[in-house]
């Protein structure tokens, strides 16, 4: 069981998320539906998705060039119609794209969107995100993030979906 600060920010968050993607309507983009609390549970309603997480799918099959642009494509399709609503998501990765039936990308895991000119949750100033598809400015200031940063975490992602390596390897925001 969590202790309380823990536990409401966890459910600050999980609001924050269902909230935010509830705004969203793309064919590439994971829907929300519902956001439910019963009792002490929070849940949200999604949409169903058969299939696996892009990390899964490469190391799993051996997609073509082709297949890699389609699904930058889409991504980027994506991104374009977050940040027009003036969503970030910042915490692009292999882990939160999905490749379903019929080898469709859905963006997923909006938990640590921003919205543009809204204060974040995190008051501490702890880094939201994951190092190694972090933009300078994010590790920097999460505070600095901007659309452009996504777009550098989907650039970390190709780079990676291309060579099978990361452009460079960082484990902490220090050596990032």
């Amino acid at each position: 069981e969590m202790s309380g600060p823990d536990r409401e920010m966890r459910i600050m968050r999980f609001r924050n998320e269902a909230l935010t993607m509830q705004l969203l309507r793309h064919p590439h983009i994971m829907s929300v539906y519902d956001f439910k609390q019963v009792g002490s549970d929070y849940f949200m309603v999604v949409e169903f998705l058969q299939g696996l997480s892009l990390k899964e799918y490469v190391e799993r099959h051996a997609p073509s060039h082709r297949e890699i642009l389609l699904w930058i494509e889409q991504l980027l399709d994506a991104l374009e119609y977050s940040h027009s609503k003036h969503i970030i998501h910042r915490d692009i990765k292999p882990e939160n794209v999905m490749i379903v039936t019929g080898k469709q990308v859905k963006l997923l895991d909006f938990g640590i969107a921003k919205i543009e000119g809204q204060n974040q949750l995190t008051i501490d100033g702890s880094l939201l995100g994951t190092v190694a598809y972090m933009s300078p400015e994010q590790i920097q200031n999460s505070r600095l993030i901007t659309a452009q940063s996504d777009l550098y975490s989907l650039g970390v992602l190709m780079y990676e979906l291309f060579t099978g390596k990361m452009p460079f390897n960082a484990t902490n925001p220090g050596t990032a």
